[in-house]
């Protein structure tokens, strides 16, 4: 890419240049520096611009709302998706509307709107393979096995997993391979087989920090924490997890995470642990709050407090009015717990 700048620089050539920061914006975002990522997606769409490509340009607004989403600003990242989305449908670039639903449905995930979500995977999916956008299909059957375990479809989610799994194998994409092992543990837990849930996950975690560091490393840590039966070794994910935050790391990875370790310390009976974390996920959102990361911040507080006192009426309360409002979200994983304390 250098050697490639130089000559498209000494030439004043736009598209080359267009193209060139574009990649250097999507590098960027694999190494978690939403900094670069936005700077270079700004250059991208001022050459694309000047060369008159609205192609590259409705890209440009795809790599600015992965600068945002790195950030943790979903709100703002769906809108510039949105807006690449318009541009290509009305020009017909479908290679650039298959490229941008894999963000446009994991920003509607993380506004609650989860019907939404699985419609545009679904016509998604559809585009996507007509046009033979493997890393775009990879990355959608990843966010609808994530999906359909949320709708309480483990056995669906797990096949879509192991697709995802197969097509990153396929075409080389080791920085997503882990969080296909991730979600094959991730539903294999919730189908009763512990033993093979496990082991998934624990490569998953292993290989997401060899390859995957930045994109999905606190992730699928917070799998780990989550599944893990041994006290020690779900601390240790949850201390290792908590730790790479401090790094350079994709927004996704402190959303995931620190839902993740809220419920994983509910499990363990730690109820200090989970209010901190609820209060990390908060501060976390605080520039752009998201319904998807209200519900788990209120849900873990609900439970924890009443894990201190079940005959707390404003408490029984609170989980009467988020059990209703996790319902009409359809956001099922969270409803179990809920109602155990309900029914209790």
């Amino acid at each position: 890419i250098d050697q490639a700048q130089q000559l498209a620089d000494a030439d004043a050539m736009p598209l080359e240049l267009a193209q060139i920061h574009h990649l250097r914006g999507n590098i960027a975002f694999l190494k978690g520096d939403a900094a670069e990522c936005d700077s270079e997606q700004q250059l991208t769409m001022t050459y694309a611009r000047v060369a008159g490509s609205v192609e590259i340009e409705a890209q440009a607004y795809i790599g600015l709302a992965d600068s945002q989403y790195m950030d943790g600003r979903m709100a703002s990242a769906y809108k510039n998706m949105k807006l690449a989305d318009d541009i290509a449908k009305t020009h017909q670039l479908i290679g650039v509307q298959a490229g941008g639903v894999p963000g446009i449905a994991h920003a509607l995930v993380f506004k609650a709107r989860i019907l939404e979500a699985r419609e545009a995977l679904v016509e998604g999916l559809e585009l996507i393979r007509r046009v033979g956008h493997f890393r775009a299909e990879l990355i959608v059957r990843l966010n609808y096995s994530s999906l359909l375990c949320e709708l309480d479809d483990p056995t669906a989610g797990l096949e879509q997993a192991e697709i995802a799994g197969r097509i990153a194998d396929r075409i080389g994409a080791k920085v997503w391979k882990p969080l296909a092992l991730g979600l094959i543990g991730l539903c294999r837990n919730y189908l009763g087989d512990r033993d093979i849930a496990i082991q998934s996950v624990r490569k998953g975690a292993e290989t997401a920090l060899e390859n995957s560091r930045a994109l999905l490393g606190p992730w699928l840590l917070g799998f780990l924490a989550l599944i893990a039966d041994d006290a020690v070794e779900r601390q240790a994910a949850l201390d290792r997890g908590e730790a790479m935050l401090g790094e350079r790391v994709v927004g996704h990875c402190h959303l995931w995470f620190y839902r993740h370790a809220i419920e994983a310390s509910l499990n363990a009976r730690n109820f200090d642990a989970a209010d901190r974390y609820a209060g990390l996920l908060e501060d976390f959102t605080r520039p752009e709050p998201l319904p998807w990361s209200d519900l788990f911040i209120a849900c873990g507080r609900a439970l924890a407090a009443w894990a201190r006192d079940p005959n707390d009426g404003e408490v029984r309360a609170r989980l009467t009015a988020l059990k209703a409002d996790f319902e009409e979200a359809n956001m099922g994983t969270a409803l179990p717990a809920i109602e155990r304390a309900l029914d209790a």
